[in-house]
């Protein structure tokens, strides 16, 4: 849940106002902020449950909110996080483009922040996720493996964002190794549903007439790499609408709805969401004492077959 902290001396008054440098006062504050654009049983829920853990295990608790893929909520939460006193703060960024400015000034003035998922290209900060580019190039390995020769990648706009782009190079350099056709027909990097304010009925139903357009132009795909589950849900879909329900066994994608109680429905590259969690907030709790230490861990990740 969320909680209010008792209001210490501000280390970046008024919104971070005049780029003050930031002072370490506030660090003795036993809370936590977590930024998260939403999360979900597919993936993210599972992460928050082990940053509380592993805070309450070190003493803290722990403020989080969700900016729904917003920037301006996103910075609004890091300046409000940053003056009510929190010891540092755990940021899952949206997705786009730019950086965001709060984000970067308190990054830049040394306050203690860790990534998931994602990082900053060029910008010396803690982040924590798996090897993406790994990942997908293990995911792309399966259906190469099983005699595929045709594959498609389908994400969301990559938009410089670091997880959306190191899938891409996994999937390039997977078809790259094994010799077979690479160019622009095998991506579909246009589809938005999955992203945050974006899950309506309407982006479905964009995104299901786009993978169907993509797939009447390239009938010869046979094999799918989705770069979330819900866009390997949608291409389930079209598959089946088009009267081809024998590729969905050829659907590979990251994260999945896990349970004991049904089979697994795709391949898909699992993320160790509680060593996520935990390892962000070990790598926050132990900035104050190395703050000139800022490592990319890479967690380990796990590629699940379809059951």
């Amino acid at each position: 849940g969320s909680f209010v902290a008792e209001r210490r001396e501000a280390p970046l008054p008024n919104g971070l106002a005049g780029h003050a440098p930031v002072t370490h006062r506030a660090l003795m504050a036993p809370v936590i902020g977590f930024v998260v654009p939403n999360f979900s049983d597919v993936f993210g829920t599972r992460m928050f449950h082990a940053i509380e853990g592993r805070a309450s295990e070190h003493g803290h608790s722990v403020v989080f909110k969700r900016t729904y893929g917003r920037r301006e909520v996103e910075d609004g939460a890091i300046s409000r996080f940053v003056n009510m006193g929190v010891r540092g703060l755990i940021v899952f960024p949206i997705h786009g483009e730019f950086y965001n400015d709060a984000l970067l000034r308190i990054v830049l003035n040394g306050f203690p922040v860790v990534l998931v998922d994602r990082y900053l290209k060029g910008i010396a900060v803690n982040s924590v996720g798996i090897d993406n580019q790994a990942a997908c190039r293990a995911l792309t390995m399966t259906l190469v493996e099983g005699g595929h020769r045709e594959i498609g990648f389908f994400s969301l706009p990559r938009e410089r964002t670091s997880s959306i782009e190191d899938r891409r190079r996994g999937f390039g350099s997977a078809l790259r190794e094994a010799s077979l056709p690479y160019d622009r027909s095998n991506f579909l990097m246009t589809l938005t549903c999955t992203l945050p304010g974006e899950i309506l009925e309407s982006s479905i139903e964009a995104d299901r007439k786009r993978v169907n357009d993509y797939l009447h132009a390239h009938p010869e795909m046979t094999g799918f790499v989705a770069c979330e589950y819900p866009l390997a849900v949608i291409l389930e879909q079209v598959l089946i609408a088009r009267g081809r329900p024998d590729l969905v066994a050829n659907i590979t994608c990251f994260d999945a709805m896990d349970s004991p109680l049904e089979p697994v429905r795709f391949t898909h590259v699992r993320q160790d969401e509680q060593r996520i969690g935990a390892t962000a907030v070990d790598l926050l709790t132990g900035h104050a004492s190395n703050p000139h230490r800022t490592p990319r861990v890479d967690v380990p990740f796990e590629i699940v077959h379809k059951g």
